[in-house]
């Protein structure tokens, strides 16, 4: 007579499964909460490109007319007004201009706006300001 073996089976339980999916979930929310910030801040980028192009387009046009000007279209733009920076982070606009100086603005749009840094600004003089949560606007871009 010949003798039938049982085999042990070998494998993880359900709950096994549960807890260990449970844990590379909390894992992978920790890893997300801290990796937004610098994605955030990569994006900056963005307003900075942005306002250095409308900037170069103020010069062209003081190199031609003698004077700077407040109005986006006679800057190359298809209107005036705000202009949707390269990547769309950003809505950026000449804030003030007159004959002799311009001051533009950076501002984030869409999920940009949940960012440290409200805005941006850069004038004609060269200064480059940037604004936190709480409005108060310090010289730099936190290069």
């Amino acid at each position: 007579m010949t003798s039938i073996r049982c085999r042990g089976v070998s494998g993880f339980t359900l709950m096994e499964l549960l807890i260990t999916l449970s844990i590379i979930a909390i894992l992978i929310l920790a890893a997300l909460s801290s990796y937004q910030p610098f994605v955030l801040e990569t994006k900056r980028v963005d307003a900075m490109d942005a306002l250095q192009d409308l900037a170069a387009r103020q010069e062209r046009y003081f190199s031609l007319n003698a004077a700077y000007t407040a109005d986006e279209s006679e800057l190359g733009f298809v209107a005036d007004g705000a202009q949707a920076s390269a990547m769309g982070y950003y809505q950026v606009r000449v804030g003030a201009a007159d004959a002799l100086s311009y001051m533009l603005e950076a501002t984030p749009v869409g999920d940009q706006a949940e960012d440290t840094v409200t805005g941006f600004r850069l004038d004609s003089s060269g200064l480059k300001r940037q604004r936190d949560t709480l409005g108060v606007w310090t010289d730099g871009w936190g290069e």
